[in-house]
């Protein structure tokens, strides 16, 4: 029997429900990412998101922020062949880290 872990982050005194494993895989396999390329958006290893996907390992409250925001606007990436293609689209424009937070986080 597996258990439903969520993962949180604190809000000032509020702790909101975020996203479990099961989430953030859903929202990886939405991306048609790896692990490896999902954990190279975040500054991460495969092996780390692996974890989070398991529940091996709790994401920080920034990564989770970040994967909340990306599941956001996630309708707004150009899809290719039925496959959202946003890290090739990120390795052809050479968009940063720095680039891709401002990006999830516009509200535009």
């Amino acid at each position: 029997m597996s258990r439903i872990v969520f993962y949180t982050v604190t809000c000032g005194q509020r702790r909101l429900r975020t996203m479990g494993p099961v989430e953030i895989k859903s929202l990886r396999r939405q991306t048609g990412m790896s692990q490896a390329e999902f954990g190279n958006l975040f500054g991460v290893a495969g092996a780390t998101v692996c974890h989070w996907e398991t529940g091996i390992r709790t994401p920080t409250p920034i990564y989770i922020t970040c994967m909340i925001q990306l599941r956001k606007r996630i309708e707004d990436i150009v899809w290719t062949k039925g496959r959202l293609c946003l890290f090739q689209l990120l390795e052809q424009n050479k968009v940063n880290m720095s680039a891709f937070l401002t990006w999830i986080f516009n509200e535009s």
